[in-house]
């Protein structure tokens, strides 16, 4: 009887201490990993857990946070991708994006209300739109980083840098913004 009331106590803290229960995620296992496929809780800061069923979560799939009003996230360090539209429309203010993020893909952050974003050395290649339309007045980049496209129209940033180097700016053009290389 003890035995059993401890487990169910540890399994109790444990769920708190986590944020969110594996049961507020859809999520698909293919090879022994984990891709978060959405996301059905009721909280507005979600800590998306480093596993599932004992396995790692290493993608965000894509849509997976589509319009859920998300107001702040915490990716785990197990994370290697952040698919397209991953949290696209959402509320995230901030967002720390780990070291084990390799790629963000296509429109992963649209619409949101981030003001700054620091990539980290792990991420080698941005997709275009990454960071559409939110309020970014600051964007580091390290000098590794790929960038396909213009991973940030619609943002009033103008400058920004990689590699501790200004990289490019924003320059008017058709009546709107675009990414330019120096």
């Amino acid at each position: 009887m003890k035995r059993s009331v401890l487990f169910v106590f540890a399994l109790f803290i444990g769920v708190c201490l986590s944020g969110q229960d594996a049961a507020d995620f859809t999520y698909e296992i293919k090879n022994g990993e984990v891709t978060i496929t959405g996301y059905t809780g009721s909280a507005k800061d979600v800590t998306i857990p480093g596993r599932i069923n004992k396995l790692p979560v290493t993608a965000i799939g894509s849509g997976a946070f589509y319009r859920k009003q998300l107001t702040g996230v915490t990716i785990p360090n197990s994370v290697t991708v952040i698919g397209e539209g991953a949290f696209h429309s959402n509320q995230l203010t901030g967002v720390t994006i780990p070291n084990s993020v390799t790629v963000i893909e296509e429109v992963a952050f649209w619409h949101n209300k981030l003001t700054s974003v620091t990539i980290p050395d792990s991420v080698t290649v941005i997709r275009g739109s990454a960071f559409r339309e939110n309020q970014l007045t600051s964007v580091t980049i390290p000098a590794n980083v790929g960038i396909a496209g213009d991973p940030f129209p619609g943002n009033l940033a103008n400058v920004y840098t990689q590699g501790g180097k200004r990289a490019g700016t924003y320059r008017s053009g058709d009546g709107g913004k675009t990414w330019a290389r120096q």
